[in-house]
């Protein structure tokens, strides 16, 4: 779990990765072609997003949440990335 102010409001909030999920017992977690769940929770409230892998982005003192997606979201094209920015009290889509 990385800990950080994805909102600009202060307030610490989380971004947690299934992809780096681990146990012992198993030999390995499930992630299916669209990736693997991506959890930003921004003032306890969970915004989930499906990620084949993620970066974050700073710019200005705005935190960019950079996604590369499934295909299908990108109209079948590759690559397909997504970015995610906290505006207006949610995360929005950049386009």
């Amino acid at each position: 779990m990385i800990k950080l102010d994805l909102n600009g409001d202060g307030k610490i909030d989380e971004i947690l990765d299934e992809g780096k999920f681990a146990c012992s017992t198993a030999a390995s977690l499930y992630c299916g072609t669209g990736g693997c769940g991506l959890h930003l929770i921004v003032n306890g409230k969970n915004h989930n997003y499906l990620s084949l892998v993620w970066s974050l982005a700073n710019l200005g003192d705005s935190k960019i949440i950079l996604m590369g997606v499934h295909w299908s979201e990108c109209k079948y094209k590759t690559p397909c990335i997504r970015a995610v920015v906290w505006r207006d009290g949610k995360f929005r889509y950049l386009r």
